[in-house]
């Protein structure tokens, strides 16, 4: 599942990514209600996509990917939830199109369920 929708990562990420989508869906099957949405994920370019794109719980388990869709020098990411910023991170490397990246989950214990989306924006010299 996840190489379709993401055919570029690798055979792990993949994995992980159809595992996490199956876990709820088992439980579902054997009876347990399906999760409620939580907020969804909204990605501003250059930031082409985010993968979950809801947080249904508080935390996440793994990580999160993000992907660029231009080269980015010294990117300086940041995520809030309304007016409040959640969390800011500035990744050591280069970022491309080709390549995801992994994002912690630790921020998303202040992300309020109840709250507006949450925004992912990233900015840096291409």
């Amino acid at each position: 599942m996840g190489n379709a929708l993401h055919g570029i990562e690798p055979a792990a990420t993949a994995a992980a990514e159809g595992n996490a989508a199956a876990l709820p869906l088992l439980a579902h099957l054997s009876g347990t209600p399906w999760p409620t949405p939580g907020p969804p994920l909204q990605v501003h370019p250059p930031l082409s996509w985010a993968t979950p794109t809801h947080l249904t719980t508080p935390t996440p388990r793994g990580s999160l990917l993000l992907r660029t869709a231009e080269p980015l020098t010294a990117p300086h990411l940041e995520i809030h939830q309304d007016t409040r910023l959640l969390w800011h991170h500035r990744p050591w490397t280069r970022l491309t199109p080709t390549h995801s990246l992994r994002l912690p989950t630790h921020w998303t214990t202040r992300v309020n369920p109840n709250g507006g989306p949450v925004t992912l924006t990233i900015r840096g010299r291409a």
